[in-house]
């Protein structure tokens, strides 16, 4: 079984946020939130600039969590986009998606994953719970190693319609719901290697559906929660990326008890 790969978070202003790697505290990635959308970089002074000249620096962005719907019953859609393409770029070496999207979109190439956030119901409780429901591209043994969900391979009909992905394009993973515990008589998570230490309502664990021992078992492949004030741990696990565990934990920037 793959180990856990483990990062912390620190959240300033409640708009941005710095990505560490916790063996060697070294930076990885930055983020900082316009409005609903949170903007992705690999420079450490990312946020600052932000918020020092009122607007992301597009040259310095390397992702974009862009809140896409907004629906009855707290429903949210995020869907995250890459500033490049590993398709057009690595294999096809070409520029060739995002042109016909207008500005600022069409900077907005490859799709990363999508984040659907909803209520649902805790089995055996009246309460509910935060829940997300993710889309990742499958992984392959090509050039790009995982599908491109880019404009060029999932061009639209005539009526602007993209079909729907094929089964074995996309991987499904859900966080898991609370239960009920005994002994502390409140809902609870069981988190890998109890990592998180602080009750928060941000905290998930995220798994997919994966064979062993003859059966399907739920496989951990995503943790996010509380350590200290204003620091989260985050650990992904094997298919899930690090851009990608980053950004559907900072979806989440909006829930509340």
């Amino acid at each position: 079984m793959q180990k856990w790969q483990r990062h912390f978070v620190r959240r300033s202003n409640k708009v941005e946020y710095s990505l560490y790697n916790e063996a060697s505290n070294r930076f990885l990635l930055s983020a900082v939130r316009v409005g609903d959308d949170i903007f992705i970089s690999q420079h450490e002074d990312f946020a600052k600039r932000t918020l020092a000249e009122g607007q992301p620096p597009r040259a310095l962005i390397c992702a974009v969590l862009r809140k896409e719907v907004k629906g009855k019953h707290d429903l949210n859609v995020f869907r995250v986009y890459s500033y490049s393409c590993a398709g057009c770029d690595t294999v096809l070496q070409k520029y060739t998606c995002g042109f016909e999207r207008a500005p600022p979109l069409q900077c907005e190439r490859q799709m990363l994953v999508s984040v659907r956030h909803a209520k649902k119901k805790i089995p055996n409780t009246a309460s509910e719970a935060h829940h997300i429901q993710v889309k990742l591209p499958a992984l392959q043994s090509t050039a790009a190693h995982r599908c491109v969900w880019c404009p060029r391979t999932q061009p639209a009909d005539n009526g602007g319609h993209v079909p729907p992905l094929a089964d074995d394009e996309v991987i499904e993973a859900e966080s898991q719901l609370p239960v009920w515990n005994v002994a502390r008589r409140s809902l609870s998570l069981r988190f890998a290697e109890g990592r998180v230490k602080k009750a928060s309502a941000k905290n998930f664990l995220m798994s997919i559906m994966k064979e062993g021992d003859g059966q399907e078992q739920r496989h951990g492949i995503l943790q996010f929660g509380k350590c200290k004030k204003q620091t989260y741990v985050l650990d992904i696990r094997h298919p899930m990326s690090l851009v990608q565990g980053f950004a559907i934990a900072l979806s989440t920037y909006g829930w509340k008890p």
